[in-house]
């Protein structure tokens, strides 16, 4: 439950710093950061950032229906790992099952005793896409999903 709270943090910063990028940018999109609370997910004037953990099948299909990029995030320990390839491994043909061309990866919050991001990403199976551990890691990765 830790290492799932430590990644929510990442998430909400990551989705936080997506928000000034946009800003410094001239940007008038605003990054959400959807919880699955009635939240409303399509809009062309924001860019949703969400936690699938606590959504139902139906409202991760929704979510990575209306998805241009989706992205698991695991802390690189063993178990979150392994989590991590699950989730991966249910993602990959759901989106190809609705004929969706959406670009996956991986992000990874780097832990004591964990994994090398090489080992990482071979296990999951994803392309590694960024590593979040320190402030300027998750402004560097928000860059690049918030203008890319």
């Amino acid at each position: 439950m830790r290492r799932r709270n430590h990644c929510r943090k990442v998430v909400r910063k990551l989705s936080e710093a997506m928000g000034v990028c946009l800003t410094a940018e001239g940007d008038g999109r605003a990054v959400l950061l959807a919880d699955f609370s009635g939240t409303g997910m399509a809009s062309e004037a924001f860019v949703t950032c969400l936690d699938l953990a606590d959504a139902s099948a139906r409202e991760a299909r929704e979510a990575l229906r209306m998805s241009e990029a989706a992205f698991v995030v695991a802390t690189s320990d063993a178990a979150s790992i392994e989590v991590a390839r699950t989730q991966a491994a249910w993602m990959l043909p759901t989106l190809r099952g609705q004929g969706q061309d959406v670009a996956c990866g991986l992000l990874l919050v780097p832990v004591l005793g964990g994994l090398s991001p090489a080992e990482a990403e071979k296990r999951v199976g994803l392309p590694l896409c960024g590593v979040l551990k320190t402030a300027n890691q998750v402004a560097r990765v928000a860059r690049r999903l918030a203008l890319d």
